[in-house]
């Protein structure tokens, strides 16, 4: 789904805020916030991010998710930087570097 909505040659024209939304009402909030990354407008970027991971279980599903599609070998894009991104704000950096590359 992300995939798609990544490559779309259109995707400057697209409202990426509901888009996030959807994913996650679909529990998909890797793809979520993947979907938020894509925002130009850092002001509203950081707000729907902040919005997003407003709810404490937030991170942790986004990791699980990031740890599923590694298993799996599903390719997801920007995944390398959701991960970056995480740790930056996450006091547990460390802890979430091993948990999602297994060192």
């Amino acid at each position: 789904m992300f995939f798609s909505l990544y490559r779309c040659p259109m995707l400057l024209d697209l409202d990426l805020v509901n888009f996030s939304r959807k994913f996650n009402d679909l529990r998909l909030p890797s793809c979520a916030l993947l979907a938020l990354r894509l925002i130009l407008q850092s002001s509203v970027r950081d707000e729907e991010t902040s919005k997003l991971l407003s709810n404490k279980n937030c991170v942790v599903e986004i990791l699980d998710q990031v740890v599923t599609f590694k298993k799996s070998r599903k390719p997801l894009p920007m995944i390398d930087q959701v991960l970056h991104f995480l740790e930056e704000i996450s006091s547990c950096g460390e802890i979430m570097s091993c948990i999602c590359y297994g060192t």
